[in-house]
């Protein structure tokens, strides 16, 4: 985690948050989430594609128009603040992933039962 240094564009003191691609380490799907001051995350730097991913681990800010990431494969990405897209990445949480399979294994049994 890092704050923007002054003049890094519309996010000058906003926290920048390295995002891992995989629990496990060498995902391809990380990303640099950008938060306001009220916690919200209000843009994005998402790299990673199936031939390159992209696991952030470390950020640095060299000077006020670049900042560094450190991807786990090993690289630096450097970026601008114009190569960030405003948002919120669209990443399912795992919890709504849990919730909706438990939803879906409760129908099918209560599918089943009533067959029976």
């Amino acid at each position: 985690m890092v704050f923007a240094q002054a003049d890094f564009g519309p996010y000058t003191g906003d926290l920048f948050v390295s995002v891992s691609g995989s629990n496990a380490g060498g995902g391809i799907a990380g990303s640099v989430d950008v938060l306001n001051s009220a916690g919200n995350t209000i843009a994005f730097l998402a790299e990673g594609t199936v031939g390159t991913p992209y696991d952030p681990r470390g950020l640095l800010f060299p000077d006020s128009t670049h900042i560094w990431s450190a991807d786990a494969d090993p690289s630096v990405l450097s970026a601008t603040s114009s190569d960030f897209t405003p948002g919120s990445p669209a990443i399912p949480e795992p919890a709504s992933l849990l919730l909706l399979g438990s939803g879906l294994a409760c129908l099918a049994l209560v599918r089943r039962r009533r067959q029976e």
